[in-house]
């Protein structure tokens, strides 16, 4: 429950920090999915639920839903603003087995 519960977290943080990058060649974003795929390019729409990639170098777009990232880093030349968001579940799950294995 609580992988599932940081999941939609995570989600929910990379549905709000995309759409601040904006629209266009100069949203630029690198992608990690969770089934290790890559992508890096630049946002070309943003949706309720998903948002489109453009890979730079095959120009093909890609619809990827929020709950799919990984990791996901973007900036935007024009206005300077980034964003960084990481999934640590593997941390998390970690640290959570520690605490269990300590009785806490």
């Amino acid at each position: 429950m609580a992988n599932a519960d940081r999941d939609a977290e995570f989600a929910a943080k990379v549905k709000t920090n995309i759409p601040k990058l904006g629209v266009g060649e100069d949203a630029k974003v690198e992608i990690k999915l969770k089934d290790g795929s890559k992508l890096k390019g630049f946002v070309s729409e943003i949706k309720d639920s998903s948002f489109v990639a453009t890979d730079d170098k095959s120009g093909l777009s890609r619809e990827i839903p929020y709950p799919q990232v990984q990791k996901a880093k973007g900036k935007n030349s024009k206005t300077g603003l980034r964003i960084l968001a990481v999934v640590a579940v593997i941390g998390l799950i970690a640290l959570l087995a520690y605490g269990a294995a300590r009785g806490n």
